[in-house]
């Protein structure tokens, strides 16, 4: 069994938000693929001129993207922070058992299941055990009270197999 717990801190939460949006649903693939195909287009429009009006415009798109998601994240971030004084109030118990695990929390002590997880992640300082693409229990290593993180590693890879990742090791 693995002990954890779990306050809610905005900077961590911000880390989060950004790691999900530009890592795990798209953000980053798709500003890698618009970059790449900018510079190919203008690698070749040295040999046809109108690749360069091509890859003038496939750099708006990808500023926009940029300037999208930058304004998505921000315009999330801000609404916590204005609701920050009870964000912060906000805070999680794990247990981590072989089949299973709970939450608890001010609204009691709930079981929850590895195969409802989507995919779990495991960063160098987290462990994110999303329950939707954007919405995740945030477990911060350092918040390990009982047992360590490689046995909580080692007992989410066998629940969740496939599902699980590990980024930024």
């Amino acid at each position: 069994m693995v002990k954890a717990t779990y306050k809610n801190n905005l900077e961590e939460y911000k880390k989060y938000f950004t790691h999900t949006i530009f890592n795990l649903n798209g953000g980053k693939k798709t500003l890698i693929i618009l970059g790449a195909i900018v510079l190919a287009l203008v690698g070749i429009s040295f040999l046809f001129p109108i690749l360069f009006v091509l890859a003038i415009l496939f750099a708006i798109v990808f500023l926009f993207k940029v300037l999208g998601y930058r304004g998505g994240i921000n315009k999330h971030l801000k609404t916590i922070e204005k609701n920050y004084k009870e964000f912060e109030k906000n805070s999680n118990e794990y247990e981590f058992y072989e089949e299973n695990f709970f939450v608890i929390n001010k609204k009691g002590k709930t079981e929850a299941k590895y195969e409802d997880l989507i995919r779990v992640e495991e960063t160098k300082e987290f462990f994110y055990l999303y329950v939707t693409k954007v919405l995740a229990y945030i477990i911060k290593k350092s918040g390990i009270q009982e047992g360590s993180s490689e046995e909580l590693s080692l007992i989410l890879k066998n629940a969740v197999k496939e599902k699980y990742k590990r980024r930024g090791k």
